[in-house]
């Protein structure tokens, strides 16, 4: 596997049983904008993550660190705690 963190994410996020049971038919085959979209939020929220508390930070807050609009966050993650089960998942590799 590569050492890229990004890259990872994304294998992992793309193949995982973990991710089909985060958002459920969602994670087929994404296009590679999707991709990058998906990896945005991910560090959005571990980057806010390392100055909030976790049950401060918003999907909302996610998203305009990210710089993603929130209606499309909904596609890659149904709510808040689905995109900090995805960073723990991958924390504990």
């Amino acid at each position: 596997m590569s050492d890229n963190k990004d890259e990872k994410i994304e294998d992992v996020l793309v193949d995982s049983e973990l991710a089909k049971k985060l958002v459920p038919n969602k994670f087929k085959f994404t296009s590679q904008q999707g991709r990058a979209r998906r990896q945005k939020l991910l560090a959005g929220a571990k980057k806010l993550s390392e100055t909030h508390a976790i049950n401060d930070i918003t999907l909302a807050a996610v998203c305009e660190e990210a710089g993603i609009p929130r209606a499309s966050a909904y596609h890659f993650f149904p709510n808040i705690e689905a995109i900090f089960l995805a960073l723990r998942f991958f924390e504990c590799d």
